[in-house]
């Protein structure tokens, strides 16, 4: 399994995907298909050879999904309100 490619795969969520977005219109099966599909356009234009590709490929879907399903942590800054004090 290429390491090279799984760094990028992961810069690559990182930078197009928000974690526990989506979903509503779309199941994460349904959306980790059509995103898996442009990732591994994106990493052949890249560069990344056909053996690594595929080394990646079956595990891609589950690691998208895995990816969109996880629940950012909630910050109660962002609304400008003080935490309570204990």
């Amino acid at each position: 399994m290429s390491k090279r490619l799984l760094r990028w795969i992961d810069v690559w969520m990182a930078d197009r995907l928000r974690p526990g977005e989506g979903g509503d219109i779309e199941p994460y099966a349904a959306r980790a298909e059509r995103i898996a599909m442009e990732l591994i356009a994106e990493a052949r234009a890249g560069g990344f050879r056909s053996d690594e590709i595929e080394d990646v490929q079956g595990r891609l879907v589950g690691l998208i999904t895995t990816y969109l399903a996880t629940k950012p942590a909630f910050d109660i800054s962002g609304f400008g309100a003080a935490p309570p004090d204990d």
